[in-house]
């Protein structure tokens, strides 16, 4: 995971120099455009599980990773709107039951974020997507939210917090609230 993560680094960097050279750049930090535009970045974190009035009441907690694509349109000096989706790998896997774990999850999400300074602070919801290992799969919902850092025009830095529900994985019974705690690192192009 550490290799990936650092090969991404280098990626964002590489192609933020490159973007440094174009004339559609994004415009600078600071600017009423400084958070428009496309932006891909990539994620590690904590999370746990909880599954709280369900078939198994039972929690864990474990590590995640992954990537996340979206788009800002910055509307004024201190207010963006965007749409963001993600996906998620993760290492988690109830107590009781070591053999039931969540495996991927992806979400579809809007963004409302307040622009102070070189930070952006921005809070989201909308739906989400998740399996398990042993075939069970169910749609629910997340919201969340979190800060983005501008580290230079075109690469950021942000943590995050999102709380998924999951309510009834296949009409199984089991359901499951996440919580995530992450950091990522990205480049706007």
């Amino acid at each position: 995971m550490i290799k990936i993560f650092a090969g991404f680094l280098l990626c964002c960097s590489t192609t933020a120099l490159m973007a440094a050279d174009r004339n559609d750049a994004p415009a600078l930090r600071g600017s009423i455009d400084a958070w428009s535009g496309v932006y891909a970045a990539a994620s590690i974190g904590y999370d746990n599980i909880s599954d709280n009035n369900g078939l198994i009441s039972d929690y864990g907690e474990g590590s995640i990773y992954g990537g996340v694509i979206g788009y800002n349109h910055q509307v004024d000096e201190n207010f963006v709107v965007g749409i963001e989706g993600d996906y998620n790998k993760y290492n988690i896997a109830f107590t009781k039951l070591p053999s039931i774990s969540v495996i991927d999850v992806g979400s579809l999400r809007g963004r409302i974020g307040f622009v102070v300074g070189d930070a952006m602070i921005y809070a989201t919801g909308g739906i989400a997507y998740g399996t398990t290992n042993i075939n069970l799969e169910d749609f629910g919902r997340v919201i969340g939210v979190g800060v983005d850092y501008k580290i230079t025009d075109y690469i950021f830095a942000g943590i995050n917090y999102q709380h998924y529900s999951f309510r009834n994985f296949d009409n199984s019974g089991i359901r499951a609230d996440l919580e995530s705690l992450r950091l990522r690192v990205g480049v706007q192009f």
